[in-house]
């Protein structure tokens, strides 16, 4: 679920999977922050940290990006029997 910050769109774009797609605005019953939900079908497993992008607009004019890496099972099980 995302904070649309009074977007009218917001889009994603995962490039550690090479995905892109359009979330979907909530429209059912009271949102109160989280206003979009964009689904990601993951492969799996993941070898690496998963790099998402969430990018908004308001009537056609862009707003600030969000980056974020999610961990992922695989990378942490990794990372765990390195140590």
């Amino acid at each position: 679920m995302i904070n649309g910050f009074g977007a009218t769109d917001v889009f994603y774009s995962a490039p550690t999977i090479d995905k892109t797609g359009t979330c979907q605005a909530l429209h059912d019953g009271r949102t109160t922050i989280f206003d979009f939900w964009c689904h990601i079908d993951l492969p799996a497993p993941l070898d690496n940290d998963l790099q998402i992008r969430i990018d908004r607009e308001r009537y056609g004019r862009p707003l600030p990006p969000a980056t974020l890496s999610v961990a992922t099972s695989s990378s942490n099980l990794r990372a765990e029997s390195d140590e």
